[in-house]
């Protein structure tokens, strides 16, 4: 992504990001992803924010490297022992809003997101869709696909 408005956001409200996210070690999608993977193994956290499941991964033996493109973020990640973090966008995914703080997000379905992985030779092992609040307050949905190649 590279809407300077969102980026913006993420970056002034960098420290609140943080504060959200700062025990990750025991939510079950990154706890199931961390199981699924061998030891040792090499893991990239896209939109990795201040890098909070980065750093559980690296503290698991993980070789693990997170890109966000907002600055202040990568340097949180940064700091996570383990963790080699670097600016980074992510512009192809399809679909487009702002939600009421002013980020823009890019939005896919469940099944575009099957679709992509499996064009690309991915196999989807697990899928969870939900709905909670988030940096904005609002109950938003997500989606978590776990692939493996």
């Amino acid at each position: 992504m590279s809407d300077a408005e969102t980026l913006a956001v993420y970056a002034d409200r960098a420290q609140d990001y943080a504060r959200l996210t700062d025990d990750a070690s025991n939510r079950p999608e990154l706890t199931r992803f961390i199981a699924g993977l061998p030891a040792a193994a090499l893991v990239l956290d896209i939109g990795c924010g201040p890098g909070f499941a980065a750093g559980v991964m690296a503290a698991k033996g993980m070789k693990t490297h997170a890109w966000d493109p907002v600055p202040e973020m990568v340097e949180m990640a940064a700091r996570h022992d383990g963790v080699t973090a670097r600016q980074a966008t992510y512009d192809d995914l399809t679909g487009e809003a702002r939600d009421s703080i002013g980020r823009l997000y890019s939005y896919v379905t469940e099944a575009d997101l099957m679709d992509l992985l499996a064009a690309t030779g991915f196999t989807v092992e697990y899928s969870r869709t939900g709905q909670e609040a988030g940096l904005s307050g609002e109950i938003d949905p997500f989606i978590v696909l776990q692939a493996r190649a």
